[in-house]
């Protein structure tokens, strides 16, 4: 009896099995200032950059070639002749339109965050880290009705440069040994869809300390899907950022309201942590958030 293609939520499950895409911390933090804190409450936006615009992309990029390598070995010579047009498309499509947010996994046991992280990313007399519950985006907690959510979220796997190919090649080979893979082209576009989105969470191994988890919105990709979706985009010295609108997404069954997720704000470590601790409480009480949480890190740091 052949094995049938099933539906896009069964698919979903198969990829993330085989991809290795698992639950996270069911808090995360993000590093930043009190400005962006600010920012945010006032707008109800999360701001995503462009992939294209960060400074830790080469292993993305291996990755990358790596899948797009790898394509032909699965397509007949009809299939490859019907979508050669795509292939060339695919890196450029995930690097020049891939929004990103990033994010580290937090704990309660380790409540003041981490030295690397305050001194790269909220190292300013101003620095904060904004937690969120993340419970939602778990991958486990993705539902049929949550899957066509246009944002998603994995974590960041690290790597050697120089084995960024061999991890795509291996995770091809899990994704093409799908039975139901073999069938169809549009299973095996779904296997390059699926790999390719895997790439932007693929960092060097260097980086492993941050544990990080992204969210992602790919347009490119969801384009190349027939899935449009529009983008709705601001500008920020010249650079461009996909906004997510913090609100309750009711057809979806996901409520990111900034009074549902955010649980606390920690206070970087420095000068003046007192002042900066009652001027954010000033600032949550104003916008309605009493029941978010304000700590201090007690990491040393020189301001």
């Amino acid at each position: 009896m052949s094995q049938q293609f099933p539906d896009q939520f069964a698919a979903y499950q198969d990829a993330c099995n085989a991809l290795g895409i698992a639950d996270y911390s069911r808090q995360i933090i993000h590093y930043t200032s009190v400005d962006v804190l600010e920012s945010v409450l006032k707008s109800n936006e999360i701001w995503f950059g462009r992939l294209c615009d960060l400074n830790d992309t080469e292993e993305c990029d291996h990755f990358l070639n790596g899948v797009i390598g790898q394509l032909p070995n699965l397509l007949t010579k009809a299939e490859l002749t019907e979508v050669e047009a795509l292939l060339p498309m695919l890196a450029p499509l995930v690097k020049y339109q891939t929004y990103v947010s990033s994010w580290c996994e937090y704990f309660d046991a380790e409540p003041e965050g981490h030295l690397n992280m305050w001194c790269r990313y909220a190292a300013s007399p101003t620095g904060v880290g904004l937690v969120v519950d993340s419970s939602q985006f778990q991958p486990s907690a993705i539902t049929a009705k949550t899957l066509g959510f246009h944002v998603m979220t994995a974590k960041v796997e690290y790597v050697r440069q120089e084995k960024a190919i061999d991890l795509a090649n291996q995770y091809f080979r899990r994704m093409s040994n799908l039975g139901y893979m073999q069938r169809l082209l549009q299973e095996k576009l779904f296997v390059a869809i699926m790999l390719a989105a895997k790439a932007p969470c693929v960092k060097h191994q260097s980086f492993l300390e941050e544990k990080e988890m992204r969210f992602l919105f790919m347009p490119g990709l969801f384009n190349a899907l027939g899935q449009s979706h529009q983008v709705p985009t601001r500008t920020h010295s010249g650079r461009e950022f996909f906004a997510l609108a913090l609100k309750n997404y009711a057809d979806f069954a996901l409520d990111l309201r900034i009074e549902k997720i955010l649980k606390k704000v920690v206070i970087g470590p420095g000068r003046h942590q007192q002042a900066r601790q009652a001027a954010a409480r000033q600032l949550l009480d104003r916008y309605g958030l009493q029941h978010v949480e304000t700590l201090l890190s007690d990491i040393p740091l020189a301001a």
